[in-house]
């Protein structure tokens, strides 16, 4: 009957995992680096050498266009997710700055980013204070003023 005339329905495989074309880093070790590592670290620190910081997309974009297949190894042995983070951050070279109004980590040669009064970086916190300091400043103009404003008439 009808069964026996079912196009058969193509199974959907899962996407394949990019391996490394030549991957550096020992089999089996989870804590190996890949030598690759330093040459991107090597072209991040060039990057880095001419600005305060650098938001991590723009840093990518980089790496990718001068050493794509590098990158692809790198991003593979570090865990895919968060690989620009684990390879950057931990030398004594580049650190992981707070940059007010970026919604990204950003990155900058040791000592080369002078970060905003720290007030500025939190903005919920900046944002009370400012409240807070209205305030006061109103109730100083109404303290200041004449003294038939302060009593109630009678």
């Amino acid at each position: 009957g009808r069964d026996s005339e079912q196009v058969p329905v193509p199974v959907r495989q899962p996407a394949p995992v990019k391996q490394p074309v030549e991957s550096t880093t020992s089999s089996g070790d989870a804590d190996s680096w890949p030598v690759e590592a330093d040459e991107l670290i090597a072209l991040v620190m060039e990057a880095l050498s001419s600005e305060e910081y650098m938001p991590g997309s723009l840093l990518t974009r980089i790496l990718v266009e001068r050493a794509g297949p590098q990158v692809e190894i790198v991003r593979y042995s570090l865990g895919g997710k968060g690989w620009l983070k684990k390879l950057l951050v931990g030398g004594p070279d580049i650190m992981l700055v707070d940059v007010p109004g970026r919604d990204e980590p950003c990155y900058s040669l040791a000592g080369a980013f002078a970060p905003p009064a720290r007030l500025s970086q939190n903005r919920p916190v900046a944002k009370a204070h400012a409240r807070l300091q209205l305030k006061v400043s109103n109730l100083v103009k109404l303290l200041e003023g004449p003294p038939a404003s302060r009593v109630p008439a009678a």
